[in-house]
């Protein structure tokens, strides 16, 4: 009677697990979001290339000393004046590959790659 409750339990649990996993309109589950905090130190972004799967969300915090600005796809064009004070821009992505630089500074330069 015990191992057949037990049974009983364990299959109620993995059924609830499933039911209650995400669903996506495109498949049966959906891919978590995954967030990154990209700080813009001095000519650098702290990554320099992301990959990741379903939909990343990418949180800019000027940290730096120096001067910065972030061109980008969704990033608002107040964003492409330079700036030297504390702000933060919170964007999310979905499939796709984006670029975002600082125009003032060459080489600054980061990838998002979204699978």
């Amino acid at each position: 009677m015990k191992r057949q409750l037990a049974a009983a339990l364990v299959a109620a649990s993995s059924l609830t697990a499933v039911l209650a996993a995400p669903v996506a309109a495109d498949g049966p589950r959906a891919h978590a979001a995954s967030s990154y905090r990209i700080l813009l130190k001095d000519s650098y972004f702290s990554r320099s290339s992301i990959t990741t799967r379903g939909s990343a969300t990418l949180t800019f915090v000027y940290a730096g000393k120096l001067t910065h600005n972030i061109i980008g796809p969704k990033v608002p064009s107040s964003y492409a004046t330079p700036q030297k004070r504390a702000r933060t821009l919170t964007r999310t992505y979905r499939k796709g590959l984006y670029s975002f630089s600082c125009t003032i500074h060459p080489g600054m330069d980061l990838k998002l790659r979204v699978r």
